[in-house]
């Protein structure tokens, strides 16, 4: 748990297109159902993400990183949620 609301996730040894489909996965798996909260009521739960690459070709501090990764989860929360966006610079293509 990294906020309030927010956590963090290590994705290491995976290429772009690879935890591209990784985070998409969990972003599906977190809406597939509902969450049952007692009472016979249920909750529907969605996800919004923000990923940012590490290379070592292009280092970072693990400050710059984090910025640049909250900076990605504000825009899918400002763009409708329940998505995945990227740190500026890095193209990702559709997950499979």
């Amino acid at each position: 748990r990294y906020g309030g609301e927010e956590f963090m996730a290590l994705l290491p040894g995976l290429t772009l297109p690879a935890g591209a489909n990784r985070i998409e996965a969990l972003r599906l798996a977190v809406r597939a159902g509902p969450v049952d909260i007692g009472d016979q009521r249920t909750l529907a739960v969605t996800a919004s993400f923000g990923a940012v690459m590490f290379s070592p070709r292009s280092p970072a501090s693990p400050t710059e990183l984090l910025r640049r990764a909250d900076e990605a989860l504000y825009r899918s929360k400002h763009e409708g949620r329940d998505r995945v966006s990227y740190a500026g610079g890095e193209l990702v293509p559709s997950p499979c």
